[in-house]
C-alpha cells in the first residue's frame, strides 16, 4: 500500500499538483482495534511507529501532511453517540453517560499526543515540511440573543471548535479546516433545538450555507497560522448545485481574506464519489461521477467549473 501512495505521489509531482497526505482518516488495523484503539495508553507511540515507517518510504517527497483526520467528529460519533465501530470495541452493551463522556475525553487526549508524537517525527525527517491536522469546525450561532442562549453556544463553539486545536497548537505549521455545517441554535432549560431555516440543503439535508465558511475562517485569525481549506463539499447527485457551492464558498474566503485571515489554499471534497463512512456509496460528493461497477469517471458540469476557477485562480 506504501509502495502505491509512492506511485500516487510521484504522479501528482508529474502533473504540477502538490500532494497533501493524510495519515489517520479513522480507518484502523483490527490487531490496534483488538488491543482497545483510541483508548489504549499505548496507542500514541503505536502511531508513531507506524509514522516512522511511512515517512522512510515517502522521505521528502511530502512537504504537506495531515496527521488525524477530524478527531473530534472521530471522537464524538465513535465514543460519545456510539454511532461508529469503536462503541462495540470501547464497551459491551449500552455504556452509561460518564463511561461515554471519559472515553470520548480519553480518545481525544490520545489522539492530541499521537499527533504531538508525529509532528516531531516528520520534522526529524524533513524540518521544512508543514504539518497540522484537519479539524471539522461549525459556524455555531444563537437563534435568540439571550444570556442562556449565548452562554450556551459561546460554550459549545469554544469546546468544538478549539478545544483540540488548543490542546495541540504548539506543534501547529497551519491549520487544516474542514467545513460543512451551520447550527443555528434555540437554547431552554429543557434542552436544545437547531433553528436552522434549510432554505437550501444537499442530498444528506445539510444545510447549505456559504457565510459560515466566512466567519469559521474569521475565529481561526486568534492562532496566527496559515489556514489550508481541506475539505468543502456536498452531496449533491444531480449536481444542480455543485457549481454554485463552490463559487458562494470561495467568495466567502475571499472575503475572509480581503480581511486578513491567511488563507493559502481550498480542497473541494470531493474529485471522486467517496465511501461517505456510515452512508456508504449512496452519496455523491463527486466533481468525477464514479461508476461503482465499471470505476469509469465521468466529469459533472461542475468539474469544469472548477477546472476553471482553478487556472484562473479566481471567477
Amino acid at each position: 500500500e506504501l509502495h502505491h501512495y509512492q506511485k500516487v505521489i510521484a504522479e501528482c509531482r508529474r502533473n504540477g499538483l502538490e500532494p497533501l497526505v493524510t495519515l489517520y482518516h479513522w480507518t484502523q488495523p483490527l490487531w490496534f482495534a483488538k488491543l482497545g484503539g483510541w483508548l489504549n495508553k499505548q496507542s500514541p507511540v503505536i502511531f508513531r511507529r507506524y509514522v516512522e515507517q511511512v515517512v522512510k518510504v515517502f522521505g521528502n517527497d511530502v512537504t504537506f501532511w495531515c496527521t488525524i483526520n477530524e478527531p473530534m467528529i472521530y471522537a464524538y460519533n465513535s465514543y460519545w453517540l456510539g454511532k461508529w465501530p469503536a462503541y462495540a470495541e470501547a464497551s459491551a452493551g449500552k455504556p452509561s453517560f460518564f463511561k461515554r463522556f471519559f472515553s470520548f475525553k480519553k480518545v481525544l487526549k490520545n489522539l492530541a499526543a499521537a499527533h504531538k508524537l508525529a509532528y516531531f517525527t516528520l520534522h526529524e525527517r524533513n524540518s521544512r515540511c508543514q504539518v497540522s491536522i484537519a479539524k471539522n469546525n461549525q459556524f455555531f450561532e444563537p437563534y435568540l440573543d439571550t444570556w442562556l442562549n449565548l452562554t450556551a453556544v459561546n460554550f459549545v463553539r469554544n469546546f468544538w471548535n478549539h478545544y483540540f486545536l488548543n490542546k495541540i497548537k504548539d506543534t501547529l505549521d497551519y491549520i487544516g479546516l474542514n467545513y460543512y455545517f451551520h447550527n443555528l441554535v434555540y437554547v431552554s432549560f429543557s434542552g436544545y433545538v437547531l433553528m436552522n431555516e434549510n432554505k437550501e440543503v444537499s442530498d444528506l439535508g445539510w444545510e447549505i450555507y456559504p457565510p459560515g465558511l466566512y466567519e469559521v475562517l474569521k475565529e481561526l485569525q486568534i492562532y496566527n497560522l496559515p489556514v489550508y481549506i481541506l475539505e468543502n463539499g456536498l452531496a449533491d447527485a444531480r449536481d444542480a448545485k455543485r457549481a454554485d457551492f463552490i463559487r458562494e464558498h470561495l467568495r466567502a474566503a475571499h472575503e475572509a481574506i480581503a480581511e486578513g485571515v491567511n488563507v493559502r489554499g481550498y480542497c473541494h471534497w470531493s474529485l471522486l464519489d467517496n465511501f461517505e463512512w456510515a452512508d456508504g456509496y449512496e452519496p455523491k460528493f463527486g466533481l468525477y461521477e464514479v461508476d461503482l461497477k465499471t470505476f469509469k469517471r465521468t466529469p459533472r458540469p461542475s468539474a469544469k467549473v472548477y477546472s476553471e476557477i482553478c487556472k484562473n485562480n479566481g471567477f
